[in-house]
């Protein structure tokens, strides 16, 4: 019997959460910025927000995946739209050339090498008219992605010192910020996502960043966002704990909708890895065990997940990371 998982009420996000006592005195996050080419991915005002559902197509009751790839060589060029062949639903590619085609990249350079970004799009023929786009992903984030682990510290230190200052005080902070890598010789450019509260850690922090090179940096400029935790060996903090899809579901807010995603094609049940970076970074989200690329939409989808909490708690969890199970089933919101 299929699972509809269509009715998500909201609950407490201190359901997601739990106190533990802090046994390591410093740990870190690191993950690949959004892509500069989404970060400014625009639709012109008149734009249709979804695509048109063909009449023909949906009184016959066929729907179908469509999964395309957008090709952009210029910023306010309309990109050339090219559709995965290995189904053929000529109605339905149709309906995603016209609406892909009021995408722009306006922060493209005249001379940028081509921006390739790749997208699915769903229609679903058993709920109204239902036409369900995924995120956006840019082709060449898994090169950019792969550069991170070349990044190296001139000074041959593992991560920023826990001043005796802060310690003496019993200073604790978790700070977020995005590094610009622009050069594989030069230190990286260092933007705070969270003002950070307490002087000397944030002097550590940039000192230990003033080190950091990527040698093997080339095809443009990268960036990264980090988060560093000090806290105090002993002291008790708030964490979050691992939970199926639908409690996470439950303790956010602004998901994304419509969304539309059939988990039995997917080899349910499964689990992934969420690392919280929300509101100022997309969450990492990982498979764990196994890898299927019928996954990749939900995963870009649950990156944008946010929890229904006070900005001071989301301080407290950020960059923590937990285990989300994802049912069989289908999620139709």
């Amino acid at each position: 019997m299929k699972t509809y998982l269509t009715t998500i009420s909201l609950a407490a996000a201190s359901a997601v959460l739990m106190l533990v006592c802090q046994s390591a005195a410093h740990a870190e996050t690191r993950a690949l910025a959004q892509s500069p080419a989404l970060a400014c991915l625009t639709r012109a005002s008149d734009a249709p927000a979804l695509p048109e559902y063909p009449p023909e197509t949906f009184a016959r009751k066929e729907g179908g995946e469509i999964n395309v790839e957008l090709e952009f060589r210029g910023p306010d060029r309309a990109p050339k739209v090219r559709p995965d062949k290995s189904a053929s639903y000529a109605e339905l590619e149709s309906a995603v050339e016209r609406f892909a085609k009021h995408y722009r990249v306006p922060c493209m350079g005249a001379n940028d090498a081509p921006v390739i970004l790749r997208q699915r799009y769903v229609f679903v023929p058993n709920d109204g008219r239902k036409v369900v786009p995924s995120a956006p992903t840019d082709a060449a984030d898994g090169a950019r992605r792969a550069q991170l682990t070349c990044i190296v510290n001139r000074a041959g230190v593992a991560r920023p010192s826990y001043p005796s200052s802060a310690l003496r005080t019993g200073a604790e902070e978790k700070m977020m910020l995005r590094l610009r890598f622009g050069a594989p010789d030069l230190a990286p450019q260092l933007t705070w996502l969270t003002p950070p509260k307490h002087s000397d850690l944030r002097m550590s922090v940039e000192e230990y960043v003033s080190q950091l090179r990527m040698p093997c940096l080339n095809n443009g400029p990268i960036e990264m966002d980090e988060v560093f935790v000090f806290v105090i060996d002993g002291s008790a903090r708030m964490v979050l704990r691992d939970m199926s899809l639908i409690e996470l579901l439950r303790a956010s807010k602004d998901y994304v909708v419509p969304a539309y995603f059939d988990f039995n094609a997917m080899a349910c049940p499964f689990d992934v890895r969420l690392t919280y970076m929300r509101p100022y970074s997309p969450n990492f989200v990982g498979e764990l065990d196994s890898s299927n690329p019928a996954r990749k939409p939900l995963l870009e989808w649950m990156r944008n997940l946010t929890l229904a909490t006070s900005e001071s708690t989301q301080r407290k969890v950020l960059g923590d990371s937990m285990t989300v199970t994802i049912p069989c089933g289908k999620l139709d919101l």
